[in-house]
């Protein structure tokens, strides 16, 4: 029950209030982009979701065109900012809207990885993806993919009100770093509640 009717209607609920009062600073955001970088403020691409179909996905652009640089090199100072405090990801509280992501759950991944993932991992297109999710409360980049798909696999098994909600704070933690990443996760907890 909670999967198929809770779940979705917090996520509707939420993004519409979090809509309602962050528009403003969503209209900011991608002004400022516009008027700095002079291209779209958006950046889309298409990522597999529930049940593995694929869809648009959207978060503020961060970095500049040149290709050639890294990654690191071609962030901008304000893509900096906004990849710091998580800002580039509020766009895709229209996709929670629409009810194709969720607050919580894996994070979407490009279409190339379709192809690797085992038959255990494929449980993580049960769900919807995340806005955020068990990954980015336990190490996010510092995880191999190995680790990352078995917090995904994990998250799944175990999805309830309570681990979302644990995963929520736990967010928000982080953002504001108000506890070292390393000692946000406790599996142990989260596993035997």
């Amino acid at each position: 029950m909670y999967k198929t009717i809770v779940k979705p209607f917090i996520d509707f609920i939420g993004s519409f209030i979090l809509i309602c009062l962050l528009l403003p600073i969503l209209i900011f955001i991608y002004l400022l982009l516009f008027i700095l970088y002079h291209k779209n403020p958006l950046y889309f691409q298409v990522r597999t979701g529930l049940n593995m179909k694929p869809f648009g996905f959207v978060k503020f652009r961060c970095l500049s065109d040149q290709m050639e640089m890294s990654e690191s090199e071609r962030l901008t100072p304000f893509g900096r900012f906004l990849r710091k405090t998580s800002l580039d990801e509020l766009p895709q509280l229209f996709l929670i809207l629409t009810g194709t992501m969720s607050f919580v759950g894996p994070r979407p991944l490009p279409l190339e990885y379709d192809t690797h993932y085992t038959d255990e991992q494929m449980i993580r297109f049960t769900v919807r993806p995340g806005l955020t999710g068990l990954v980015q409360i336990s190490g996010r980049n510092a995880l191999n993919w190995t680790e990352r798909f078995e917090l995904d696999i994990q998250y799944v098994k175990s999805l309830s009100l309570k681990n979302d909600i644990y995963i929520i704070r736990a967010t928000f933690l982080q953002m504001f770093k108000k506890v070292p990443d390393e000692n946000l996760f406790s599996a142990k907890w989260y596993g035997n509640r």
